[in-house]
């Protein structure tokens, strides 16, 4: 795997941290008081036991081939519903909560997989330690400056945060795919 799509990877991860560190404090303020304990349960189930069926599906080489030769639908699909979830959750904060935790159970956990298992493919060994714990590190370092600027930063409107985190998923989406594109086997 190349320098260039090293720094591609770990941009797109740090770019989203960053974001979502900076700008779900509003977020969770803001609809968290327009729900119900019972909609945040149903989240939480629905979450989980997708995930966990998307999680169940990976073990079948089959389906992960099929993933894997998908992966831009799979981008594609988490991008658009990410941003149409994001913003008609504004009129209808049950429609976010409930639609982020099916997103986030299934597209999301088959475009990190996919991305995984295309890289554990290209490091191998104690090169793929020190990828994974350079990713985790920028990652947290990221999300950290996005903390910390959220302490700052505590009226900003809820569609620009919700614009943000949009935008940082669509760069992700594509710094992933190309990187992708260049390491796939």
């Amino acid at each position: 795997m190349t320098n260039k799509v090293k720094l591609l990877i770990l941009f797109g991860g740090a770019l989203t941290s960053f974001s979502y560190c900076l700008t779900s404090p509003i977020i969770q303020i803001y609809f968290i008081k327009l729900i119900s304990a019972e909609i945040l349960a149903m989240a939480t189930i629905l979450s989980t036991g997708l995930a966990a069926i998307v999680n169940a599906t990976i073990q079948s080489d089959k389906i992960k081939d099929f993933y894997r030769k998908h992966f831009i639908w799979i981008i594609l699909m988490d991008v658009i519903c990410f941003f149409l979830i994001g913003f008609e959750g504004l009129a209808y904060p049950e429609v976010r909560f409930l639609g982020m935790a099916v997103l986030n159970a299934i597209s999301a956990t088959l475009w990190m997989v996919v991305m995984k298992d295309a890289v554990n493919h290209n490091i191998k060994g104690s090169e793929l330690t020190k990828w994974d714990s350079l990713s985790k590190t920028t990652d947290l370092a990221s999300a950290l400056c996005g903390s910390v600027l959220a302490l700052f930063f505590t009226n900003i409107d809820i569609e620009y945060c919700i614009g943000f985190q949009c935008a940082t998923n669509a760069i992700m989406g594509v710094t992933d795919w190309i990187s992708y594109q260049k390491i796939k086997y």
